[in-house]
């Protein structure tokens, strides 16, 4: 290594003399290389290909090689245009950690310095990313402004400590937990601060720096504080199949709520007309209200259900009056 610098240093002062002395063609030495670009982790016998770009101020052709920092450097790749890149493929015998430089030569022997260093580490056995982490265990619902645990594994081919951080689905992430042994579970606690649907997801890291894939969704539904829930979406209106243009009919239906609050009742006749609110009952207690329709037609009565502190159902499936004429 150091005699193949003394060379290059020896043809870099000969160009110097050259055009100092008369009659001399000014050749100018190649532009120092910027450093080899490659991977940065291997393994002990595999190949590895570094790219290098030369370029010469003359546009001579130019040639590169590369110290590989174990006492072997390169023999000189075969001549080609300035500015373009070589690639070169080095298989290191013995692990370690190296860094690799190059150096350029022009088609009439001028040398450049050599470049910057490249780092690469070379092992016995290739470090890997750990493998996606489980998907999170936890509740399913919640309610905001409160704090639920969380917990996820994942496992690392190289037997490395792993760290994990949760990605909330809010916008917010954990920060990267404390190293644990490879598939130990970790927990970590989050709140949310709105109503919503979150999606939770965990990612690993080991203490290389390697970052798994994040892990497939844990769905979280937060909503309100559980005293003002909504009632349920009350039963299908029950009541006829069939009546008649200007004649009354009644339908009834049922609701709950999670809360146990009462609740009132709605209709929607389906034909453009609601009913008022029917009186608070208790939860569960059947409520029935009447309608008349104008014109023949299928009509889809349907119902919602609002508690007593103004939260309001989805409306109910369709029960469907069929209303003919009353003198057919």
């Amino acid at each position: 290594m150091m005699s193949s610098r003394i060379t290059g240093m020896a043809a870099a002062m000969a160009a110097v003399v050259c055009l100092a002395g008369a009659g001399c063609s000014t050749n100018v030495n190649p532009a120092t290389p910027p450093p080899p670009k490659g991977p940065e982790i291997s393994k002990v016998g595999v190949n590895c290909p570094f790219r290098v770009t030369a370029s010469d101020t003359d546009y001579d052709r130019v040639s590169v090689r590369v110290d590989w920092d174990n006492g072997d450097t390169s023999d000189w790749s075969e001549l080609f245009r300035s500015g373009d890149t070589m690639t070169l493929i080095y298989a290191w015998p013995a692990a370690g950690d190296f860094r690799i430089s190059a150096q350029a030569r022009d088609e009439k022997g001028a040398v450049s310095g050599w470049s910057n260093w490249h780092e690469i580490v070379i092992s016995d056995t290739v470090n890997v990313p750990p493998g996606m982490p489980s998907i999170p265990t936890g509740p399913d619902t919640g309610y905001f402004n409160l704090t639920y645990k969380f917990s996820a594994l994942a496992g690392d081919a190289n037997g490395d400590r792993v760290s994990l951080q949760f990605n909330w689905g809010d916008g917010d992430t954990s920060t990267w937990s404390n190293f644990v042994r490879e598939s130990t579970a970790v927990t970590s606690s989050h709140a949310w601060l709105l109503p919503g649907e979150y999606s939770v997801v965990a990612r690993a890291r080991d203490e290389a720096g390697l970052t798994s894939a994040w892990s497939n969704v844990h769905t979280m539904v937060v909503v309100e504080d559980t005293a003002d829930l909504p009632p349920g979406i009350p039963l299908v209106p029950s009541g006829p199949d069939t009546g008649y243009v200007d004649s009354m009919y009644e339908f009834t239906t049922a609701g709950a709520d999670p809360d146990g609050d009462s609740v009132l009742f709605q209709f929607d006749w389906g034909d453009g007309d609601t009913s008022g609110w029917s009186a608070p009952v208790a939860e569960s207690t059947a409520v029935g209200m009447t309608h008349w329709w104008t014109a023949v037609g299928q009509f889809p009565v349907r119902a919602r259900a609002m508690d007593i502190k103004g939260k309001m159902s989805d409306w109910s499936g369709p029960h469907v009056l069929t209303v003919r004429d009353s003198l057919k």
